[in-house]
């Protein structure tokens, strides 16, 4: 049995993105039964191919260096930022937040 999930909508820009050279990591808002947010994430990997960006979830010893950056900066902005406060900050001004957010590193 598949279990439902509340989230907020994929249009919203609610999403935190942490890019360290070709690695991200986007972290997302997620509710739980009580109401309240907590935040998810997924990696990603961004590469040129022929005239395009592909990405992949998939990694190489190639990105160690660089995921273990975005790891790090992943969990300091989770542990920094409360997830309800940051969901009601983007819903009191969405014009202000509608691309997401990302951060880039090195």
């Amino acid at each position: 049995m598949t279990e439902h999930k509340e989230t907020p909508s994929k249009c919203s820009g609610l999403k935190h993105r942490v890019w360290v050279k070709s690695v991200g990591i986007e972290l997302t808002p997620t509710k739980d039964k009580a109401g309240d947010y907590f935040w998810t994430f997924r990696f990603t990997r961004a590469f040129k191919r022929g005239g395009g960006w592909e990405y992949t979830d998939s990694f190489s010893s190639h990105n160690d260096a660089a995921l273990n950056e975005a790891i790090v900066q992943m969990i300091r902005f989770r542990d920094s930022t409360n997830a309800n406060r940051w969901v009601a900050e983007r819903m009191e001004s969405p014009s202000e937040h509608d691309a997401g957010q990302e951060v880039y590193g090195n």
